[in-house]
């Protein structure tokens, strides 16, 4: 994996990304979801499934979730800054998550955004797509110290 970490998070501080690539971040060009609510947050969906993801959390009690479409995901956006930074599941085999891209700090030599339709997939063909595109090593705390 890298030897530094991706980095990112929010506007004001509460959400830190750290993001591991085994793969070269250039080479994972992010997902622009054309559902409804990801073109409002003008999201596009980064992982790296043989990557790692760490999410240090100032304040957890003010992170706002809000699930649609299929209700089975997540979308994670700071209750301070309101900064929509990364979706979730958790499921039997663990957590699973892919960032926005649009919270890394430094994002030179990303391909551009592929739109993408999962919306169109029946919710269990949603799932098992999410757990193989996203990163399925995932920590969550309050410091990204560990990385």
């Amino acid at each position: 994996m890298d030897a530094e970490p991706l980095r990112g998070g929010c506007h004001c501080g509460d959400i830190s990304l750290a993001v591991h690539c085994r793969s070269p971040f250039t080479a994972l060009p992010p997902r622009a979801c054309d559902c409804g609510y990801c073109r409002r947050q003008g999201a596009a969906w980064f992982s790296d499934p043989d990557g790692s993801l760490r999410i240090a959390l100032v304040a957890p009690q003010r992170l706002i979730h809000y699930r649609q479409g299929s209700n089975q995901a997540d979308m994670v956006c700071c209750g301070r800054c309101g900064v929509l930074t990364h979706v979730c599941i958790d499921t039997a085999g663990g957590m699973y998550a892919a960032i926005n891209v649009r919270v890394l700090v430094d994002t030179a030599g990303l391909a551009d955004a592929v739109v993408v339709s999962p919306r169109q997939l029946p919710a269990a063909e949603k799932l098992a797509r999410w757990q193989r595109l996203w990163f399925a090593q995932v920590e969550v705390g309050n410091t990204l110290a560990s990385q």
